[in-house]
């Protein structure tokens, strides 16, 4: 009797132990790089926002000195009119 012959397991490309690791490398450096972006993205956002605010301050002081925007317990409309104005003509 002739004994059978073992022939070894072929394995194709994808299911090798490199392109998993390959893959789920990629996969990990995608995450990263994705969180990296939104990260920086909302610390932009928010220097920009912090800077303008800084920027803008003395404007506000100047526009609230000028003008009384209350009267008593309710608005000033001609205040709110003239501040309004006052921001269209900066703008």
């Amino acid at each position: 009797m002739s004994e059978p012959t073992i022939s070894p397991k072929k394995i194709t490309l994808f299911q090798s132990l490199y392109w998993k690791i390959s893959l789920l490398f990629l996969g990990l450096m995608l995450v990263v790089g994705t969180t990296y972006v939104i990260i920086t993205s909302n610390s932009v956002n928010d220097f920009y926002l912090e800077t303008k605010q800084l920027l803008c301050k003395d404007v506000a002081r100047q526009v609230i000195d000028d003008v009384a925007l209350f009267k008593g317990d309710t608005l000033n409309e001609t205040g709110i009119k003239h501040v309004m104005m006052h921001h269209m003509q900066v703008n």
